[in-house]
């Protein structure tokens, strides 16, 4: 709902703009300026603005046609409070998580490297290991772990593809 209020505001307040950027920073004075000064009010774009506003995010149909009937609005004639609905709020779905994003490739960061880049590990499929001369593959955790390192290695040489 204050997103409706929002835009209800920026909508009608850019053709004095100027009135209303003074406003607010006025209202970022001091306390001890605070204290000095007069009450000063948002710059309605007409009479009664705040009143209308406050009056159309009412969610209640009854309330909300009472209080425009007794703001007695020339803009508002009788058969246009009478067909009048308060605000629908809509809220995105939640969704859950389907499609290509499963087929992507996955990065978990892990830590700084020395040149003081952040350091990343990608999830990789067996069949896309790649070894080098020597018959490594880079691995995170290689040293820590090694048992890991060497059941991958173990099971890739066991599917019958080549170093």
């Amino acid at each position: 709902m204050h997103h409706a209020v929002d835009a209800v505001i920026i909508a009608v307040s850019q053709p004095f703009r100027y009135e209303v950027s003074t406003y607010f920073k006025h209202r970022e004075v001091s306390v001890h300026q605070l204290m000095k000064r007069t009450w000063d009010y948002f710059p309605e774009p007409w009479d009664r603005f705040v009143k209308e506003l406050r009056a159309r995010v009412i969610q209640d149909p009854e309330k909300l046609k009472l209080a425009l009937m007794s703001m007695q609005l020339e803009s508002y004639d009788d058969t246009f409070i009478e067909e009048m609905k308060p605000i629908f709020v809509s809220r995105m779905p939640k969704r859950s998580i389907k499609g290509q994003i499963h087929d992507d490739t996955l990065r978990r960061p892990r830590g700084i490297t020395d040149d003081g880049l952040v350091r990343t590990v990608t999830k990789t499929r067996l069949e896309n290991i790649s070894f080098d001369k020597n018959g490594d593959f880079p691995m995170f955790g290689k040293e820590s772990d090694p048992r890991t390192y060497q059941a991958i290695k173990q099971r890739y040489l066991e599917s019958g593809r080549k170093q």
